[in-house]
């Protein structure tokens, strides 16, 4: 089985031109050396290519590039124990936005683009296109902004 829905990321957000997606970990690709030959991330059809990519699934820490670190002190009679609790705490869900060469904007949840783990796979429909359009772009809206927007929960 290619897919897996399970973690919590970082995933690399992948777009085709013919409206394909897929999510993949990014601990799929390891880092390399500059000229390194890379790994191949979306399989893709004739005629297509890569028109995106982003990456979602962040954390909180992993986005400031910070450790958020809490020091509890317990003194008893004769012993000082320190205890040092390092905490994650993982965004919501973010929004996709995807626009078209013809200027057609879509927008839905990133989690509902499956992850999946084989890196020659072609991905799921995320937009239907009409004949000569093609995926221009993707931005994704922050998950702390989603909650502001009328009509989220």
């Amino acid at each position: 089985n290619d897919e897996d829905d399970t973690g919590g990321g970082p995933w690399m957000l992948l777009l085709s031109s013919q409206g394909k997606g897929k999510r993949i970990a990014l601990d799929d690709f390891k880092q390399q050396r500059r000229g390194g030959s890379g790994k191949k991330g979306l399989g893709l059809y004739k005629g297509d290519r890569l028109a995106a990519l982003c990456l979602t699934g962040m954390t909180q820490q992993q986005q400031s590039g910070e450790t958020a670190v809490s020091d509890d002190t317990t003194v008893t009679e004769t012993t000082t124990t320190t205890t040092t609790t390092t905490t994650t705490t993982t965004v919501g869900s973010e929004h996709v936005i995807i626009g078209s060469q013809e200027g057609v904007m879509n927008r839905f949840d990133v989690e509902s683009i499956q992850v999946q783990k084989g890196r020659a796979t072609k991905g799921v429909g995320v937009m239907k296109l009409k004949e000569g359009d093609s995926i221009r772009d993707i931005t994704l809206l922050p998950a702390e902004d989603v909650a502001l927007l009328p009509g989220s929960n």
